[in-house]
């Protein structure tokens, strides 16, 4: 879930479609305004099934470390996340089944609400 898998959404055409889409959003003007998630953005999560919150920055992967909350966005929770304002909810297929997140804050940088 946390890891990156970017083959999935690489060979997935309808995927990285939307992918591609939603990063482009991401990255317009109105986006910072919108607090939407993007490439560098520290989001607050809450897992709905299971009530835990989780903090995390989406990254590249190459900087990605999962155990210290940096997320891939490439990976099946970080692709999920990119594009969506707090409020919103991203679900994923995971070991355990369908896993539902959701956002609870957008920064720009840590400490920033």
């Amino acid at each position: 879930m946390f890891s990156e898998t970017s083959q999935q959404v690489l060979l997935d055409p309808v995927a990285l479609a939307s992918l591609l889409n939603r990063l482009e959003q991401s990255n317009s003007s109105n986006a910072r305004l919108e607090r939407r998630a993007g490439v560098g953005s520290y989001l607050t999560l809450t897992r709905l099934d299971w009530v835990e919150q989780l903090e995390i920055q989406l990254v590249e992967p190459s900087l990605s470390q999962p155990s210290q909350g940096r997320i891939s966005f490439l990976s099946p929770l970080g692709s999920a996340l990119i594009g969506l304002r707090p409020g919103h909810t991203a679900t994923i297929d995971c070991a355990e089944g369908k896993s539902r997140w959701m956002i609870t804050d957008v920064a720009q940088r840590r400490g920033d609400s």
